[in-house]
C-alpha cells in the first residue's frame, strides 16, 4: 500500500493539481495500491501569507493519525510535503513497533534556502531538517539545483537517496485561476516543469 499525504487541495497553486493528478493515477492504475490521504475541505489562506501553519496543521495531523492506525510491513508513506512535523513518528512505528514502513518525501523548499519564508522569519529548523532527510528512504526535490542546495547546507547520511523528479505543474491553468481570483498566486521559490505523471510514477518506482 502506498498512503500519500496530501498537501492541502489550493485551487490557485500546483497543490490542487497534484491532488487532482494523483486522484486519477490512483484510479488508473487500481494494482499499485495508492490511497490519497486528504479531504476536499475548501482552504484559504491569509491575503499577506503564504501559507497558514495554525490551519495546515490542523489538516495534516488528522491524515496522520489516519495513516499511522492503518499502516503496515511493506508499505510506503508518501509525504507532498517532508517539511512536515509528524513524518518522525514513522521512524518511531519502525524502530519501537518493527513496522517496515518506507518514508518517501517531497521538498518545496526550507530553512537552508535563504529566499524561503521560512528562513527569513528564523525558524530554528536546521535540525529538524536534518532528522527528516536522513530518515527518509528517498528525497524528492524539483531541481539539481535544489538538490546541491540541500547538501551543501545540511548533513545527509546518504545524498544518493535525494532524487531530482521535477516539480509538475501547468502553469497556464494556474494563470488562468489566478487571474480571475481575488487572492494572490504566491510563488515563492521556482522550478523546473515537469510532465505531470513525472513525481507519480517516480515515486512509485524509484
Amino acid at each position: 500500500m502506498i498512503f500519500v499525504v496530501s498537501l492541502p487541495s489550493i485551487e490557485s497553486r500546483y497543490t490542487g493539481q497534484w491532488k487532482e493528478w494523483v486522484s486519477k493515477y490512483a484510479k488508473d492504475n487500481p494494482e499499485k495500491n495508492i490511497v490519497l490521504m486528504g479531504n476536499d475541505t475548501e482552504y484559504r489562506i491569509p491575503p499577506t501569507e503564504f501559507l497558514s501553519f495554525r490551519d495546515y496543521y490542523s489538516y495534516v495531523f488528522p491524515l496522520l493519525s489516519s495513516v499511522v492506525k492503518e499502516v503496515s510491513n511493506g508499505d510506503i508513506v508518501f509525504f507532498m510535503d517532508g517539511e512536515t512535523a509528524g513524518v518522525e513518528a514513522f521512524e518511531y512505528l519502525r524502530k519501537m513497533e518493527g513496522i517496515n514502513v518506507e518514508i518517501r518525501t517531497f521538498w518545496h523548499s526550507g530553512t537552508y534556502d535563504t529566499n524561503d519564508l521560512t528562513f527569513k522569519r528564523h525558524v530554528n529548523g536546521a535540525d529538524f531538517e536534518r532528522g527528516w532527510f536522513n530518515i527518509a528512504d528517498k528525497i524528492y526535490v524539483g531541481s539539481s539545483f535544489h538538490k546541491e542546495m540541500i547538501l551543501k547546507q545540511r548533513a545527509i547520511d546518504d545524498e544518493s537517496k535525494i532524487i531530482v523528479s521535477g516539480n509538475p505543474l501547468d502553469v497556464k491553468e494556474l494563470d488562468a485561476i489566478s487571474k480571475n481570483k481575488d487572492w494572490e498566486n504566491w510563488q515563492n521559490k521556482m522550478a523546473p516543469f515537469g510532465q505531470n505523471s513525472t513525481l507519480l510514477s517516480k515515486t512509485h518506482s524509484a
